[in-house]
């Protein structure tokens, strides 16, 4: 029913819009954009005897027309294609014999939405792209070449500069595998909750996710949680970051797995000029059977660049981690230069024992505003737990 009155919607704003008289104006006064990143992503993996070697290129070609009475539609479509030999199992070419790198090729309808904004109300209708806090819970995982997008109707209200909300209905995930693979579409009835505020110290989030994929599964759940994060200037050449979270997840419908976990977090640095450090404890209880999980999250950016915890282990995992980064800034040639460092101890909730180590580097350069380059590298040490790896990337990103 929610799905019929949502397309509904959309089909009357569309003939709304073609039958304006300034529909042409709005044409006009659209802008068309273009993402196009190649990139190269080795992986050595104990257990397989030959590595895997991707090169792939990413392009994104878009058009987004100007506001109609506050309306705008956008359609961006996407190509992803291995350039030479595609010497890696992308989860579709049936290469298993190789490690992963899923990045599959595929060519689709990335995002094509119907959009509203006023000065404190704002709706998008259709296939988008939606990040919220940190992205620990929903995000478009935008490292993968085949970023994550939303079917789904979104609505933001904003009664103040201090205060959002924002409540999205979603009918479909269509995840980073692609259409081709089993685990490539999300379906089912997703409910995304998420309102904050912002003090002079920071922001403090609270949020609900329910969760309930058809047919049901051990993703089914409801998430309940908050998060307070900020900045607080201390002196000219100090600033102190701080981040603390907690969320209860528990099953939901027909989840044929009765359990209640917990994820919580604490972190803490500081910001020297154009250096950072910062250090943090994040926790996904497990039970044993199952393990906390977050499978809208932009996943890349947590648990190490290796992507070995994709999915929480039944133990649970207690992730110690400490970063630090240091951005130089020119006044020719690059317009900045990022180096970061991450290491990672990984343990488990549920028992004892360890679960790996990682080290993560990276180096990214800013060229023009148009023109990005990154060089990625990720060690991870599974010990008995899991396969060791590494990991390297180098890429290069242009957009207009």
């Amino acid at each position: 029913m929610l799905r019929s009155i949502v397309f509904t919607t959309c089909m009357c704003l569309a003939s709304a819009a073609a039958t304006a008289e300034p529909f042409t104006d709005a044409l006009k006064a659209g802008k068309a954009s273009g993402d196009f990143r190649y990139r190269i992503e080795a992986v050595d993996q104990n257990g397989f005897a030959r590595n895997a070697f991707a090169s792939t290129l990413r392009s994104r070609v878009g058009y987004e027309t100007g506001a109609l009475n506050g309306f705008k539609a956008l359609m961006e479509f996407e190509d992803i294609r291995p350039i030479g030999d595609d010497r890696f199992n992308s989860t579709t070419n049936r290469k298993v014999l190789l490690p992963t790198v899923a990045d599959p090729k595929i060519a689709e309808l990335n995002r094509a939405q119907i959009s509203y904004t006023s000065e404190q109300f704002g709706a998008v209708v259709g296939r988008q792209r939606i990040n919220l806090d940190n992205q620990r819970f929903v995000g478009a995982v935008g490292f993968r070449q085949n970023e994550q997008t939303f079917d789904a109707a979104r609505v933001n209200v904003t009664p103040s500069k201090e205060a959002a909300f924002t409540y999205a209905y979603v009918w479909q995930v269509n995840r980073v595998f692609g259409r081709d693979n089993p685990l490539g579409r999300f379906k089912g009835d997703t409910h995304i909750f998420n309102g904050s505020y912002s003090f002079p110290i920071g922001k403090l989030s609270a949020y609900a996710y329910l969760l309930e994929p058809k047919p049901s599964n051990p993703n089914s759940s409801n998430t309940f949680g908050a998060r307070f994060a900020g900045t607080r200037k201390i002196n000219d050449g100090f600033s102190a970051q701080y981040a603390v979270e907690f969320a209860n997840q528990h099953d939901a419908k027909a989840n044929p797995v009765d359990y209640s976990l917990n994820h919580y977090l604490i972190e803490g640095g500081g910001i020297f000029g154009a250096a950072s450090a910062r250090a943090g404890y994040e926790v996904l209880e497990g039970n044993g059977r199952i393990g906390f999980a977050t499978p809208l999250a932009t996943l890349h950016a947590f648990q190490g660049f290796a992507d070995v915890f994709l999915t929480t282990p039944t133990a649970g995992i207690k992730d110690l981690y400490a970063v630090a980064d240091y951005t130089f800034k020119f006044e020719a040639g690059l317009k900045s230069l990022r180096l970061a460092a991450w290491l990672h101890d990984y343990t488990r909730d549920f028992g004892s024992g360890s679960l790996g180590s990682e080290v993560n580097l990276v180096a990214t350069a800013v060229v023009t505003d148009s023109v990005s380059a990154e060089l990625k590298f990720a060690d991870y040490n599974g010990g008995v737990f899991a396969a060791s790896r590494q990991k390297v990337w180098a890429s290069v990103t242009l957009t207009f």
